[in-house]
This record gives structure tokens, sequence and C-alpha cells, in this order.
């Protein structure tokens, strides 16, 4: 009886009804389900925690370093109200959680992992994103008015959007995905609305050169100072992959 308690406490955050005190609530196929729920819940963050345990609480105030930990998630709440810079690196991280709670956070990396997705909601005072080998294959309309430097590269991603509010940004870095054509009026938005981008990373895309010398004349004839750097771009670049993800093209290639 003492154990039955005990799981009720437990597994009490993750029912789905609310007269949960009620004695026809706990059938025994009601308490499978949320123990199962509960079991989940613990197997998805156990990681997280189990890093976290090995981190001493005076490194958890500024810089954060839990790279090659075997995370698979982040909780919405990490319980890191101070830390301004968290590098989650080669991990098996496959979401960002909305709403991600770390009010001073002004670094995250999260390079390497499983990402699909960038969540639109993220801290506002980030001032670096990194999320390189990833496999992302979109970029948000994201709002980020003191984010200076974006890396996205080796992702899927095939266009840049035309509604990126990141005024302070300096450094777009898009190498190895899948962009295949920037249009001139894209482009001319995208100038207005990054004014003080210094450096974009086209390298290994499947953009033609031809795309490329326009953008470099649009930049030449606004009078501005942006390097675009776009080594071995065409459209031999272009790979293909599979509903998962995974790259066919490549390995056909080797």
């Amino acid at each position: 009886m003492k154990k039955l308690m005990f799981i009720s406490l437990l597994v009490i955050p993750f029912c789905k009804a609310a007269d949960y005190t009620s004695a026809d609530y706990w059938t025994a196929d009601r308490l499978t389900e949320v123990w199962n729920a509960y079991a989940s819940w613990v197997n998805t963050y156990a990681s997280w925690l189990n890093a976290l345990e090995s981190i001493p609480n005076w490194q958890r105030e500024d810089l954060l370093w839990l790279d090659n930990k075997q995370i698979k998630a982040i909780p919405a709440d990490p319980g890191l109200p101070n830390v301004r810079t968290l590098r989650l690196n080669n991990n098996q991280i496959t979401t960002i959680p909305d709403n991600l709670q770390l009010p001073n956070l002004r670094v995250l990396e999260l390079g390497d992992n499983q990402l699909t997705t960038i969540p639109d909601n993220l801290n506002k005072l980030l001032l670096e994103l990194n999320l390189y080998n990833n496999r992302i294959g979109a970029i948000p309309a994201l709002k980020l008015p003191e984010l200076m430097e974006l890396n996205l590269n080796n992702n899927w991603i095939d266009a840049i959007p035309a509604d990126l509010n990141l005024p302070n940004l300096t450094d777009l870095k898009l190498s190895d995905n899948q962009i295949g054509v920037i249009p001139a009026n894209l482009f001319q938005q995208l100038l207005q609305q990054l004014p003080r981008l210094k450096h974009i990373n086209l390298d290994r895309n499947p953009i033609s050169p031809e795309n490329v010398q326009q953008m470099r004349d649009a930049v030449t004839a606004a009078g501005l100072n942006i390097e675009i750097s776009a080594e071995d771009v065409g459209e031999h670049n272009r790979r293909d992959r599979d509903i998962k993800g995974e790259v066919l093209s490549d390995a056909l290639a080797l």
C-alpha cells in the first residue's frame, strides 16, 4: 500500500484527468498509463540530470559546458537562471523547448545534435546562436535584436526568409546547406533588415556563381562592406535525403 501511495505521488503531475483523488480513478490500467508516462519522462531527461550532477554548483553560474554527454533532451526549465553561456555540442538533442527558461543566456551552442527546427521564441538577449551540423530544414522568422552571430553551417536549409529581425547580426554562416537561389529582391530586403551584416558564408551550396556575383554587385552598388564567401558553389552540391533526413547521394559519391 505504501508503495502504491509513493508511486501515486510521483505520477500525479503526469495525470491527464483532474480528479485523481477519486477512488475510481486509480484502476490498474490507469496506474500503468501514468507510470509509463513518468518512466518515459525519466528516460528522456535522465541524461540531462546525470550530466548536470557532475558539474559543481559554482560552475553553473556563468559558463556551462556539457559537450559530449549523450544528453537527449533539455527541460523547458533547466534550473540555470544565471548561466550566460551554455554549450551542448555533440549530444543527441532533437528539439529546443519552446519558451526555454534561461533568462540570462547570451551564448547557446547546440552543434552536432539532431535538431530539425528552431523555435521562434528564443531568449531575445542572445548574442551568439550556434546550431551547426544538425538537420534543420528552415530558418523561422527569428526576432533576436541582440544577436551578432548565427551559425547554421551543415544543415538542410534551402532558403533564407525575408522576415528576419536581426538588426545587430554581423556574421551569418550558411555553408554546406541546400540554398539554390537567392532572388535579387530578397537579397535587397536582407540588406535592409540586417544593417550591420559584415559576412555571409555560402560555401558549398548549390547556388550558382552567377547568383553570387549578382549579390556582390548589389553590395557594391549599395556602398556596403559585406564579404560574401562562396567557395565551391554550384549544382553539384545538391544533396538528396530520405524522410529521416539522412544523406543518400553523398554515400553514393564515395
